[in-house]
């Protein structure tokens, strides 16, 4: 029913650290600590999260991470406390070869726990976060009883990126037709927020028996396109130096370990070279010579093919290399470089914006910021009439 289970309000990553740092909050969050009367909430709380520090915007970040990782894992706070206070021997072993010390963990899901009964608790409307949001949708899969016959064919990409919570919910889609299609590389796992875990493409196979009760067909992917036979060579030798079994007893890997990928190029060919040791002016010229040799010679079928990559933008290097690219007839695009209005996108669709709504006209007379928007207007309508035109 919509009226005892009403829409949450979502908060955004700004909302929440808000909804989390505003005093009532926070003053509940600090009473299930049992905190002394001369007791620093703030310093208590980063202590938790191994950090030393006085400050409570330190303190509300250590939390907001915490509690996301625990909602996006499906840890349920009750459960957690419960298993780590009655925790066998392995799981105290583990505690000490981590150095985790079980306190602290039952604290920080005290106030994991306080944290999901004050979104409950909400005054006007029930609040969610980000995280919980996908626990929010699988529960309505849950209590659906059509929600696992929507979909004939379940496709996920980057599949190592996923994680506990949204395993739970691809599975639950796919488990009327049973055809879920998952791809992904473990080697390009490469992202931790959100919680993701390697192990759901690593482990997809036991993950298929345990959801769905059947064996699902491998297809591997084994040759590589992108890079020459010395780089795959290389890199394949230097995976294969690490030892990717689990520890602790557990069975399994967090790599899928029977990889065999070539290269599609087999000639031995450089595929890096470097510029001449010389001055910064000249090696850019250098460098802008080898893309206009590309072009040329067809190596390259279009120059946006060619990316420079650098830290900042503002800098004297990405100038040089500009002029030296321009020196040999080559524009640059770097939409990132300026300021956004400036972009040549912008003009355009704020100007045609401007033709269709029929802005009224700007009054100038006037100085600084507000001139030189005035003369922005008009140049992005004069710009967008030439498109229209």
């Amino acid at each position: 029913d919509f009226h005892e289970n009403p829409m949450p309000s979502l908060m955004d990553e700004l909302s929440q650290y808000f909804y989390v740092a505003r005093s009532r909050n926070w003053n509940l969050l600090g009473d299930v600590l049992d905190l002394g009367a001369e007791d620093n909430q703030n310093e208590v709380i980063n202590a938790i999260f191994q950090t030393h520090r006085r400050s409570k915007h330190s303190a509300v970040t250590n939390c907001i991470s915490f509690f996301n990782r625990c909602s996006e894992e499906c840890i349920d706070p009750t459960m957690a406390i419960k298993q780590i206070k009655n925790g066998d021997g392995e799981l105290l072993d583990f505690f000490r070869e981590n150095d985790l010390d079980e306190d602290q963990l039952v604290q920080a899901f005290r106030l994991y726990k306080a944290y999901l009964d004050s979104l409950q608790r909400s005054e006007k409307l029930r609040n969610t976060d980000f995280s919980l949001l996908q626990q929010e949708a699988y529960q309505v899969l849950l209590e659906n009883e059509e929600a696992e016959q929507v979909f004939k064919h379940v496709i996920i990409d980057e599949y190592q990126d996923t994680n506990t919570i949204q395993e739970k919910i691809f599975f639950k889609l796919a488990q009327g037709h049973q055809n879920i299609c998952v791809v992904g590389d473990d080697d390009q796992a490469l992202y931790r927020f959100r919680g993701a875990t390697v192990e759901n493409f690593v482990e997809f196979p036991q993950r298929c028996q345990k959801y769905l009760g059947l064996e699902p067909e491998r297809i591997s992917l084994s040759k590589n396109y992108r890079s020459r036979k010395k780089i795959v060579d290389f890199y394949s030798h230097f995976m294969d130096q690490a030892n990717w079994e689990k520890h602790s007893g557990e069975n399994g890997f967090y790599r899928v370990i029977d990889k065999d990928l070539k290269a599609h190029r087999s000639d031995k060919r450089l595929s890096v070279v470097a510029s001449t040791p010389d001055k910064p002016r000249q090696v850019c010229r250098e460098i802008a010579h080898l893309v206009r040799d590309l072009i040329d010679q067809g190596k390259v079928e279009d120059p946006n093919q060619i990316a420079f990559l650098y830290p900042s933008l503002k800098s004297r290097a990405v100038e040089r290399m500009q002029r030296a690219l321009e020196a040999e007839g080559l524009r640059v695009y770097a939409p990132r470089a300026g300021k956004f209005l400036e972009v040549d996108e912008s003009y355009d669709v704020f100007g045609l914006i401007a033709l269709i709504l029929g802005l009224p006209e700007i009054q100038g007379g006037w100085g600084g910021d507000y001139a030189d928007f005035v003369d922005w207007m008009d140049q992005v309508e004069r710009n967008a009439k030439d498109l229209a035109r």
